[in-house]
């Protein structure tokens, strides 16, 4: 695979002295460390950080496939068991969230790259679990459905951007934090897979989209402003430059032609949540090396252009052009990542998936 150059050599230098500062810990963060702690101390020495994050992404990985293959225009109620699946696979990727970092710690293989490689998972751990709130919506129609994920990817930018100005990466807002909402989902989908989807679905039904936006705008508010506020308190409005592009893609992300939507929207959802997502690892990235974030990404320009070809386009072209903006992104996407982390193995001289034995 073909590489480029991410990292300045500064850059590098950046990141290997990086140190996290994570935001204060919830209720549930304390109630659950001690659980989390026990089951790192019963990993196996040998078993690298890394290796743990992916034994925990994986499952969420194979859930969101079988999801899509399950149904793929959000038009039906999922089964049951999918519904259980969902809500374990989550709590598993969670506990192995929670415990990688121990683990490093543990066996003191903590790296800058460690904590890079769990962020960029978590950010895509974020659009898979969205799959799972929009299965038991059963409409591929409501707007809901597009704004609730724009709404989960965009909280975890402005966390990633407040630690871009800051140098903390806020984890709460007051008492409802990562782990709060990660429960509140994994809650719904145990409501639905022991009660059945039907319970949602009747409440989902008979209430107006304008309702369902505002409830979730209420979240989102909530979610958005601590950061904001305190990013721009600390860095002052030139600050909100960088956010153009991640508000550009979110407005366009609502013009999509709406047949395309209703025959494709879980491919128009994935190619909408790679736009974030991309920001999002640079943000990340361009955190811990100190170097710019430009206002200027060239991303959102192709996407813009796929909303607005859709409407020109016949449908079937359409989806076409669709598949091949995510195929063709999401393979620079790879190579861009894959870059990075060879960069920064050489210049920690560290292991992705192994612990290098100490001399």
């Amino acid at each position: 695979m073909a590489m480029i150059r991410v990292l300045t050599e500064e850059g590098a230098d950046h990141i290997f002295h990086h140190q996290y500062k994570p935001g204060h810990y919830t209720y549930w963060d304390k109630a659950m460390n001690p659980i989390w702690s026990r089951i790192a101390e019963a990993l196996p020495m040998w078993l690298a950080p890394n290796l743990v994050t992916v034994i925990g992404f994986v499952p969420l990985c194979v859930v969101f496939v079988a999801s899509w293959y399950s149904d793929p225009f959000f038009g039906q109620a999922p089964p049951r068991w999918l519904s259980v699946s969902w809500c374990i696979t989550m709590l598993f990727y969670q506990t192995m969230d929670a415990v990688d970092g121990k683990q490093a710690r543990r066996t003191g293989s903590s790296s800058p790259l460690g904590q890079l490689f769990d962020h960029g998972l978590d950010s895509v751990a974020n659009l898979l679990q969205h799959a799972a709130v929009a299965s038991i919506a059963c409409s591929s129609s409501m707007p809901w459905i597009m704004f609730s994920m724009e709404s989960m990817m965009i909280g975890f930018l402005l966390a990633a951007w407040q630690e871009y100005h800051t140098g903390v990466f806020p984890t709460a807002a007051g008492e409802m934090g990562v782990t709060e909402g990660q429960f509140t989902v994994m809650s719904a989908m145990l409501l639905a897979g022991v009660a059945g989807p039907e319970v949602w679905q009747g409440f989902l039904r008979a209430a107006p989209d304008c309702i369902l936006l505002k409830m979730i705008a209420a979240v989102v508010c909530t979610m958005w402003l601590a950061p904001l506020a305190t990013t721009l308190k600390a860095a002052g409005p030139i600050a909100l430059q960088e956010l153009v592009p991640i508000a550009v893609t979110f407005f366009a992300a609502h013009f999509w032609q709406h047949d395309l939507m209703a025959s494709s929207p879980r491919l128009v959802l994935l190619l909408t949540g790679l736009n974030f997502c991309w920001m999002n690892l640079q943000l990340i990235v361009f955190t811990m090396a100190r170097m710019p974030f430009s206002p200027a990404q060239w991303c959102v320009l192709p996407f813009v252009a796929s909303v607005a070809a859709s409407w020109v386009l016949p449908v079937s072209t359409a989806r076409i052009v669709l598949i091949s903006h995510i195929f063709v992104f999401g393979s620079w996407l790879l190579v861009w990542i894959v870059s990075v982390v060879q960069q920064l193995k050489l210049k920690l001289g560290v292991s992705m998936f192994s612990i290098k034995k100490r001399s």
